[in-house]
């Protein structure tokens, strides 16, 4: 086809056409604009699939992530919910309003149990790594943002300070009234029995203790694990609803 062009320009020049020659070269200029932005055009087309094909990717990872999250809080909530039990329990006790038994020993030991949380936040990262601007949907989007750097962040940092709380119990509390000998953390038969059930409940040490982890647990549970389990349901039903669209 080239040599065609040069030997109509050269037939043109020759036969001192140069109107023609002018429109022939124009229009050769044109043609090589059009197959320039053609070539563009699909390239950007190409580049946009596979930014299309890697949103979604994402969109399924993080997903994936958060149902293994849910399935976390859901079981750490539960798991609180049955420590405060054993909190109130032994609140009841304090305030003479049951008798002490053996089975109060395993409540002793219930009222300091805690919980982690650690969140699947690798698909998360991957996505600030290339950019949150990657996800389109900007609803979708935010809700993303929020639920890593603001409700999980948030319970991550309620664990922190529960924990901590916990700790401190054990080694400045607890260690005042029970034999800490008899109690192995791995040991699911563990029953912490008051060295003295008189002194226990006289001394306000022990019931300032029980009361204020009673008193957080609700906090943290009603407040802080409730949100994030909210924000995951939330987030999983966007995404859910995103993903659909685009299948």
């Amino acid at each position: 086809m080239l040599p065609v062009f040069r030997k109509l320009r050269r037939s043109l020049l020759v036969n001192n056409k140069l109107g023609k020659y002018l429109v022939y070269a124009i229009g050769e200029i044109v043609l090589v604009v059009i197959g320039i932005l053609i070539a563009l055009q699909v390239n950007k087309e190409v580049e946009a699939g596979k930014r299309y094909d890697l949103e979604t990717d994402i969109l399924h990872e993080i997903r994936a992530g958060l149902i293994t999250d849910l399935s976390d809080i859901e079981y750490n909530i539960g798991a609180h919910q049955r420590i405060r039990e054993s909190q109130l329990e032994v609140l009841k006790w304090l305030n003479r309003e049951i008798p002490y038994t053996d089975t109060l020993d395993f409540h002793f030991t219930r009222l300091n149990n805690s919980t982690v949380f650690v969140s699947n936040d690798a698909p998360y990262e991957s996505l600030k790594q290339i950019g949150i601007r990657l996800i389109s949907n900007d609803s979708l989007r935010d809700k993303i943002t929020t639920v890593y750097d603001l409700d999980f962040d948030y319970y991550k940092d309620h664990v922190v300070m529960y924990n901590d709380m916990v700790v401190r119990g054990w080694y400045d509390v607890n260690s005042h009234y029970f034999d800490g000998t008899r109690f192995l953390f791995n040991n699911p038969e563990n029953r912490m029995k008051p060295l003295d059930t008189i002194r226990i409940r006289e001394e306000n040490l022990f019931r300032h203790y029980v009361s204020s982890i009673t008193e957080f647990n609700d906090f943290y549970v009603r407040r802080i694990m409730m949100r994030a389990k909210r924000g995951a349901e939330e987030l999983i039903a966007m995404l859910d609803q995103e993903i659909a669209i685009r299948e």
